[in-house]
């Protein structure tokens, strides 16, 4: 299982140029849509829908209005 952060707000609001979806990897947050079928899921710190999760952008991510926490 994984966690996932889910941006309500993204979706009500229908912004399909901005990820509604991330993926909590424990050391980061993946925000690419086809994780479970991506090739490259070992190498994710050099991919650029890859957040480090000590980063601002990923607090600013996880502190957001709106985001849900699932599994």
């Amino acid at each position: 299982m994984m966690e996932v952060l889910i941006d309500r707000q993204a979706i009500d609001d229908r912004h399909t140029d901005q990820p509604w979806k991330c993926y909590d990897l424990g050391h980061g947050l993946y925000s690419y849509e086809f994780f479970d079928q991506c090739p490259h899921r070992m190498a994710c710190v050099r991919c650029d829908f890859y957040v480090p999760k000590k980063s601002s952008q990923a607090d600013l991510l996880s502190s957001k209005t709106g985001m849900i926490r699932m599994l």
